[in-house]
């Protein structure tokens, strides 16, 4: 069982979770921590650091460039991110990386 949850409306992840169910929750949009977790080629795996979240995967170019940081900096990196709820799924921007 899938214990994940959403990084919008902090909703269980299911069968019936959706972009509607943020328009119920009235939760446009959250800030959002991180942690990158891993690194295969150019893509990098992160996942939220509060809980147990579904890991991520994006570009590691983009993101370290989007971090303002070297690729190789990537692995254990925390950051956050504004998450936006948007029609096909979410929109990340405003990454900041955060320093322990």
């Amino acid at each position: 069982m899938n214990n994940a949850l959403c990084g919008i409306c902090g909703h269980l992840l299911d069968d019936r979770h959706g972009v509607d169910d943020h328009h119920e929750a009235g939760a446009d949009s959250k800030v959002v921590e991180y942690v990158v977790v891993g690194r295969r080629g150019g893509i990098a795996e992160f996942r939220e650091v509060a809980g147990d979240s579904k890991v991520r995967k994006t570009d590691a170019a983009t993101l370290a460039f989007q971090l303002g940081i070297d690729e190789s900096a990537l692995l254990g990196c925390r950051f956050s991110c504004l998450v936006e709820r948007a029609e096909y799924g979410v929109i990340r921007s405003d990454f900041t990386v955060l320093m322990e």
